[in-house]
């Protein structure tokens, strides 16, 4: 996954403190599960699907307690129309 890091650096993995997210080769459908602000890292790879063109099928399941707690709806809005197999629930 191409990713821009602090410091300007570009890299292929988002490393936190709780773990490293990346994309492996698309072979099969996507299932994304996200609550509040977990949803960053799969915003990183849905924008490294939108740049290869892919017509991969991905699911995002995306939950949070409160709607005060929503965050970057504009921006999975935006890749559903991008990106043609992306569902959002």
């Amino acid at each position: 996954m191409a990713r821009i890091r602090a410091g300007g650096q570009q890299g292929g993995t988002d490393r936190t403190r709780l773990g490293s997210f990346y994309l492996r080769a698309v072979e099969r459908p996507l299932l994304f599960l996200a609550g509040g602000t977990g949803l960053a890292p799969f915003l990183s790879m849905l924008e490294v699907l939108v740049r290869a063109n892919s017509q991969q099928k991905v699911h995002l399941i995306y939950g949070v307690t409160r709607d005060l707690d929503l965050v970057q709806v504009d921006a999975i809005e935006a890749y559903a129309a991008k990106l043609p197999n992306f569902h959002v629930q």
